[in-house]
């Protein structure tokens, strides 16, 4: 097999670069906004992200806080980051600071505490030894979505009144959010301590495009195993409808591409690599949303999915779903989830399907045959760790 590969994590969702091509402008903003908070006592800021999938949001958060916590140690100062995924997190306030806990004050323990408990004693460890922290809660728009009772924004922004001296330590809370309407699902006395600073992330173009994969190709790629031509291709499509600037595409594209070219033991990336590889993924759904998902998740997804193939139907009843999904796990040995359209709610938030009515059920964007190859190949990968 030929080996074209250097690095192939460095095009992984979780990868993130030192230089993060067209996206210049937004983390200067952001270090310019944060640049006092770094040195001494002050007000906690909030401030959201607002972008598309693949747009860049979350890699710059990540790499704005990278700089911020060098940035501090000039000054003498520790700052400590928490990053929560409220994907993948859980629905819960508990589990939410909790996690957070864990992250800025792995020293304390907040066993046994509630919501409130767990936020008092991250502030009371942080105002007490003079450390800092940042706050980056990701994916927001659909928290707040699924789970409106849980006023998770009205907390994290208002952790100054409840701090002594009114200074929590925390000096920031960094909100992302794909829906730039996200906030109309939030009350008055949250708006009004969220704040209105928002950063807006645009679709990247073919150009930027080209530019990311370019420096990414330097890191991922041996020299000479992926052309100009076929960088502008991936670029070309990745910014054409249904993608529309997704940055993530295009770097699964990229790396999927590779693993053929490996496999076909082709020393370059080649056209048809990519044409291969693009007409098996999801447009609508990226490498980053499938592993979101837990197991269970997956196979209601593919059981939609298979669903929808067989009965040759823009949307498929409820019942027609669960049947299959019953057959499913029947076969495959595994445990169903407890509420199935609870499970469906779920991905219908995420923007993997949709929902019409209460009973309806279909998925837009993208073919039925290829989410299967997709989804089937992504459990085969989760069975292969397992």
């Amino acid at each position: 097999m030929q080996r074209i590969f250097i690095n192939r994590d460095s095009l992984s969702p979780s990868y993130i670069p030192k230089k993060l091509p067209h996206r210049e402008e937004q983390l200067k903003f952001l270090l310019n906004l944060f640049s006092e908070s770094i040195k001494w006592k002050s007000h906690l800021r909030c401030i959201q992200l607002v972008g598309g999938v693949g747009s860049g949001k979350t890699a710059t958060a990540k790499r704005f806080s990278e700089i911020l916590v060098k940035e501090a140690e000039k000054w003498k100062n520790e700052l400590r980051v928490a990053y929560i995924n409220l994907r993948r997190q859980g629905p819960s306030r508990f589990l939410i600071f909790n996690a957070i806990a864990e992250q800025l004050t792995s020293e304390i323990s907040v066993r046994g505490f509630g919501p409130e408990e767990i936020l008092n004693a991250v502030i009371k460890f942080l105002t007490s030894t003079g450390k800092l922290g940042l706050i980056i809660v990701d994916e927001v728009d659909y928290h707040c979505k699924r789970y409106v009772k849980e006023k998770i924004v009205y907390d994290l922004t208002r952790l100054d009144e409840t701090a002594p001296n009114g200074y929590s330590n925390i000096i920031g809370v960094i909100f992302i959010a794909r829906d730039p309407k996200w906030t109309k699902m939030l009350d008055e006395a949250e708006l009004s301590s969220l704040g209105r600073i928002q950063i807006k992330f645009n679709p990247y173009t073919s150009s930027q495009l080209r530019d990311i994969l370019i420096e990414r190709c330097k890191i991922a790629f041996k020299p000479g195993a992926v052309s100009e031509e076929v960088i502008d291709f991936i670029a070309d499509v990745s910014s054409s409808p249904p993608i529309n600037g997704d940055a993530r595409y295009a770097l699964d594209l990229l790396l999927y591409s590779g693993i053929v070219a490996e496999q076909r033991g082709s020393p370059t990336i080649r056209a048809e690599h990519v044409r291969l590889v693009h007409s098996n993924l999801c447009p609508t759904i990226t490498s980053e949303d499938i592993n979101e998902l837990s197991k269970k998740l997956l196979y209601v997804l593919f059981s939609v999915a298979k669903t929808l193939k067989n009965l040759q139907s823009p949307y498929v009843h409820f019942n027609d779903i669960k049947s299959t999904y019953q057959v499913i796990c029947e076969t495959s040995n595994i445990k169903p989830v407890k509420d199935l359209f609870e499970a469906l709610d779920d991905l219908a938030a995420r923007g993997l399907i949709t929902i019409k009515g209460f009973t309806k059920i279909g998925i837009s964007g993208v073919t039925t045959e290829a989410l299967l190859h997709y989804i089937d190949d992504v459990i085969n990968r989760i069975e292969e760790i397992i």
